[in-house]
């Protein structure tokens, strides 16, 4: 099967188990599919419409989500360790014991409503986010890291959270540096 999948309609089907890997799923329309149990590792996903699909299970490991619509998406145990999910919607999202180590939540949209009970955020980073995803990510403050475009109400920051609004390179830099000294390798 060819890895260009751009722009197709899978609408409510059934893609559980699937072997995935690399396919380029940009811009599909995917509201409602069972990807449980697929292996997406390094899929490009970019503005995919994902709402209400379920990728339970899935692995997801360095894949691009970019501009995705994932709201109400069901990601329980899913693996998405050093995946990309710049402005990525997961409002009303299911993470339960997902893992996300390592991964890129720049501008990612939460709610109160997102479950992420005993997920994993080890090495994560944020950045460019509104209030509410910085509240619902309080748990997980310790183990990811941000810039100064992350306000707090409250002022107290994390002592290896960056104070100032850093350019791309400079973040990705001082993200990469805290990595490496938490034991991590993100080469």
């Amino acid at each position: 099967m060819s890895n260009q999948l751009l722009s197709l309609d899978f609408r409510a089907a059934n893609l559980s188990h699937a072997n995935l890997i690399e396919a380029n799923l940009s811009n599909v329309k995917a509201r409602g599919v069972n990807f449980s149990h697929a292996n997406l590792t390094g899929a490009k996903l970019h503005k995919a419409q994902l709402m209400a699909s379920n990728l339970a299970h899935a692995n997801l490991s360095h894949a691009t989500l970019d501009h995705a619509d994932m709201t109400s998406v069901n990601l329980n145990n899913a693996i998405l360790n050093y995946a990309r999910l710049r402005e990525v919607i997961l409002t009303a999202a299911s993470l339960a014991n997902a893992r996300l180590n390592g991964a890129d939540l720049g501008g990612v949209k939460l709610n109160r409503s997102v479950n992420l009970n005993q997920a994993n955020m080890l090495g994560a980073c944020l950045r460019n986010v509104d209030e509410e995803t910085v509240e619902v990510l309080r748990p997980f403050w310790q183990d990811i890291f941000a810039d100064g475009s992350v306000q707090l109400n409250n002022g107290a920051r994390p002592s290896h959270w960056a104070t100032k609004k850093l350019g791309d390179k400079d973040f990705f830099k001082q993200w990469h540096t805290w990595q490496r000294s938490i034991g991590m390798n993100p080469d």
